[in-house]
């Protein structure tokens, strides 16, 4: 079948020169189409079946090769490259069109401008009048014979431009068609079905890399082309251990600012109910961001930053979780799924508002601002089409340095005049104070108003990695009853690192030896300008930046590119396949011809730009010395002596409730004893500090006092303790067992320096317990006071913790049997025990590796799969 997607008319005499050369060339218009040409076009085309666009003209002969239109606009010799056009019937009005033809961004060259001619070597371009919205679909117009002719539309204008069919032709002696666009419409294009329409849940969902891979088919294959509005989809999602997990009904729409404009396109998601998306540590809400990265070579800057946040201390760190990513049919590269930054356990978990706000609402916070440089908000009340009325402002200007200040939370439907006005005086005091002539005054100043510990990390982490646009966009937030403001997350780093090839910012565009305090966009900027005038603000980032230095922050970043680098490999290989590695994106500094060497230039930008940093701070603090790094301490001489690979029950003198842990939240509580429960079996290992390092059995996961700030014995109390990935070298990990006689214990937490406190002595199950004051009532008091003792089996054993070295095996579940089972070569050589647990902790089955159990009699809701082998505690969560 002959396809025409005409796209002539570059220059008039050309394409008069073309349209004389056309065998099967018309003066047929657009708007001169018949009835009955429509329609046996519409007809002659499957609804949802897959289509190879090819043609045998090369603008000015008839060849022997056929040229193949790719997704992204691209004119190739190789069939292997063709892209995967699917045709569906749009709404109402009969036409057919294809996903890959919706928005300037395909068929666009992104250096034309208003009124230019596109001139493209090698790409299938269309671009009309540039103002922002245009919206194209390719429509199937006529059909004459076995050809075709395809006009593109601009929804959003009727001026020139609006209707235009596709073609090719070419000028040059490269042998290459060049592309362009004409109101006139002429046959040179054909179709080749390759598949035919299948059902989305009949199609085989597998993973192409060593990563997950992620499936998006819009309903009825329509494309993306809003950053405002969603278009529902379904998704499954294949996880590591080829695991399927089925969505229905999300809601997907684009985002980002200037990356929205690039050819890769990033992409918000929301589920139609809570999805703890990625696992276990992760949120469980509806929100969901996939991050092309496309703007930089490497894919994994942003990824590298956030790790960078979790070193520094920062208390939200985005997550990274790279996939791969097929959208209607098409492999469109390797992503990053992150969090939405917005206020949710796991994310910044501050204190949420009331909603609708009462008479006695406290509304000192939660708030998430951002100082927004793009201004993405509304400063006056406005009409919002979606809620059907008016709604608050949802960002200001500061009155005295006009940062643009944008309120994420509150979200916009849910927030009330009274709160904008609150965080909007509370954000002016803070400028006023900081532009005060007693601005440096510790209590007239700025810096009661400031946590100075995320300032701190927050800022390190923007000039390290040397974000140009670290003080354009930035996050802070403040919480309920706290007058401080909290600075963080880092968010958008693709182009940091040198990676900006940005020329006026007074030193070139090399970032190496430069200060994004000097060179840097954004009106934050003349805050932290403001601070450096402060000697106490000087001598407290030389400090941190050197502690950061001094504990391998360069080391631990060359290790992280290290391992994501090697996680990446595959799936890297695939993405440049799509997209290609030479070719500049936005804004890069220089361009490659392998991975690995952009890979070495940010692993070069790193080791040459922190020893600037560390001479630069120095001066800039007033030459203050490095400090020399504190010593270890003595080590403690421990009052319990705990037994390797013995488990230990945890139980409270006075309630006599016992340690436990949610697996929802990785909360800890005090539970009623369940002798069955490995959640309340806790390994304690002794370290050469003298500290202990307690891990849960059930989930292998090590108590943590999480408390943010500056704590002492007796401040910041009040945290609840909580179970993360082990990591016996944190100090937030480590704790001394202090005796308090007759078998009692405190817990004592070596970074906060409180103990563990069960809240209010309830024997209620689900009491938390609670990182509290650490002082003289100690052994007084039975809600500090702990007994620990050896967990006993059946036959009187002690029970341990350590199984056999074993060979490679997986655990899957079959959620059409029921059947919960290990995989191996050799299955008989898998002895362990396996227990299954529910949501509340109760163990429900207990089984032989080698056998398996069936779940089918049991309730739909969360399971935990506990075993020991290789001498680690492993631990799977799964949905029934």
């Amino acid at each position: 079948m002959l396809f025409l997607l005409y796209l002539c008319a570059m220059k008039q005499h050309l394409l008069s020169s073309f349209l004389c050369l056309l065998l099967c060339s018309t003066s047929s218009h657009a708007q001169d189409v018949t009835d009955e040409q429509y329609e046996a076009a519409v007809a002659s085309i499957t609804d949802g079946a897959t289509y190879h666009i090819y043609t045998f003209f090369n603008g000015w002969f008839d060849v022997s090769t056929p040229f193949y239109l790719t997704t992204d606009g691209r004119l190739v010799t190789n069939p292997a490259l063709a892209g995967n056009f699917i045709f569906y019937k749009t709404e109402g009005d009969g036409l057919y069109r294809s996903p890959g033809w919706t928005t300037n961004a395909n068929f666009t060259n992104p250096q034309m401008s208003y009124g230019e001619w596109g001139d493209i070597v090698n790409t299938g371009s269309l671009h009309t009048n540039s103002r922002g919205n245009e919206q194209w679909e390719g429509q199937v117009w006529f059909k004459e014979g076995d050809t075709y002719a395809v006009r593109s539309t601009n929804a959003n204008s009727v001026s020139w431009g609006a209707e235009a069919f596709w073609a090719i032709f070419d000028d040059n002696a490269d042998d290459l068609p060049e592309a362009g666009y004409s109101f006139e419409s002429a046959f040179v294009w054909r179709l080749e079905k390759v598949a035919d329409p299948q059902d989305p849940q009949e199609v085989v969902h597998e993973r192409l890399t060593n990563l997950p891979h992620v499936y998006i088919n819009t309903f009825s294959g329509r494309s993306i082309t809003s950053k405002d509005t969603y278009v529902y989809a379904r998704m499954w999602y294949v996880d590591e251990q080829d695991n399927v997990q089925y969505y229905d009904s999300l809601k997907i729409r684009g985002r980002g600012n200037s990356t929205w404009n690039l050819a890769k396109k990033p992409y918000k998601l929301k589920f139609q109910s809570k999805a703890k998306l990625l696992g276990k540590g992760y949120a469980n809400t509806k929100k969901w961001t996939m991050l092309a990265n496309h703007g930089d070579k490497t894919l994994i800057r942003n990824a590298v930053t956030s790790l960078m946040g979790e070193r520094a201390g920062l208390k939200f760190n985005p997550a990274a979780k790279f996939v791969d990513l097929t959208f209607n049919g098409e492999f469109v590269g390797n992503y990053q799924i992150s969090d939405q930054v917005d206020v949710r356990p796991h994310r910044v978990n501050i204190t949420e508002q009331d909603y609708p706000l009462a008479d006695t609402s406290d509304i000192s916070g939660g708030y998430l601002l951002e100082a927004d440089g793009f201004r993405d908000y509304h400063e006056y009340e406005y009409w919002d089409n979606e809620e059907g009325r008016v709604l608050a402002p949802d960002g200001f200007s500061t009155s005295m340095q006009g940062v643009p200040i944008r309120i994420h939370y509150p979200e916009a439907e849910e927030l009330d005049g009274v709160q904008t006005n609150y965080i909007r005086d509370y954000i002016n005091n803070f400028e006023y104070r900081l532009f005060d002539e007693e601005f440096a005054d510790p209590l007239k100043g700025y810096r009661p108003m400031v946590d100075s510990t995320s300032l701190a990390n927050w800022y390190l982490c923007t000039e390290i990695s040397a974000n140009v646009d670290g003080f354009y966009s930035t996050y802070f937030y403040k919480d309920q009853a706290d007058d401080r403001l909290f600075w963080g997350p880092l968010w958008d780093y693709d182009i940091a690192y040198n990676n900006d090839n940005r020329t006026d910012r007074g030193g070139g565009n090399n970032t190496t030896e430069q200060l994004m305090l000097d060179h840097g966009y954004g009106a934050v900027k003349y805050w932290m300008q403001r601070m450096w005038q402060d000697p106490w603000f000087g001598r407290l980032v030389n400090r941190r930046y050197n502690e950061l230095v001094n504990g391998g922050m360069e080391t631990y970043l060359n290790e992280k590119i290290d391992s994501l680098v090697e996680l990446l490999d595959e799936s890297i290989q695939l993405n440049y396949q799509r997209w290609g590695i030479n070719t500049q994106s936005y804004r890069e500094r220089v361009l490659y011809s392998t991975y690995d060497e952009y890979v070495r230039d940010l692993r070069l930008f790193i080791s040459r730009h922190i020893p600037y940093l560390k001479t630069t701070f120095a001066e800039l603090a007033g030459g203050e010395p490095e400090p020399e790094p504190e010593p270890e301490p003595e080590p403690l001489v421990p009052d319990f002596d705990a037994q390797v690979n013995v488990c230990y029950a945890i139980s409270n003198v006075g309630s006599g409730t016992y340690f436990d842990v949610n697996f929802e939240t990785d909360q800890v509580c005090g539970n009623q004893r369940d002798e069955q429960s490995e959640s309340q079996q806790w390994l304690i290992t002794p370290l050469a500090n003298g500290y202990m390092f307690i891990q849960n059995r059930a989930t292998g996961y090590a108590l943590n006092d999480p408390t943010e700030g500056e704590p002492t014995a007796t401040t910041l109390v009040g945290t609840q303790l909580n179970t993360v990935e082990a990591d016996s070298t944190d100090i937030r990990q480590q704790w001394d067992i202090v005796s308090q006689n007759d078998g009692r214990y405190n817990l004592i937490n070596r970074f906060s320096q409180h103990g563990a406190n069960l809240s209010g002595g309830s024997s209620n199950n689900g009491t938390p317990v609670l990182s509290y004051t650490n002082d003289e009532r100690n052994g007084l008091s039975n809600n500090r006071m702990w007994r620990i003792e050896e967990v006993l089996d059946e036959s009187g054993n002690v029970v341990v913790g350590i199984q056999e070295k074993l060979d490679d095996y997986a655990l899957a579940y079959d959620p059409v049997s029921g059947r919960l089972h290990f995989g191996a070569e050799n299955l008989q050589a898998l002895t362990f025990a396996v227990r299954v647990y529910d949501a509340s902790g109760r163990q429900v089955r207990s089984f032989r590796a080698s056998d398996g159990t069936s779940m089918e009699s049991l309730p739909r809701g969360l399971y935990v799969v506990s075993w020991q082998a290789e001498g680690r505690r492993k631990a799977v969560k799964f949905m029934r």
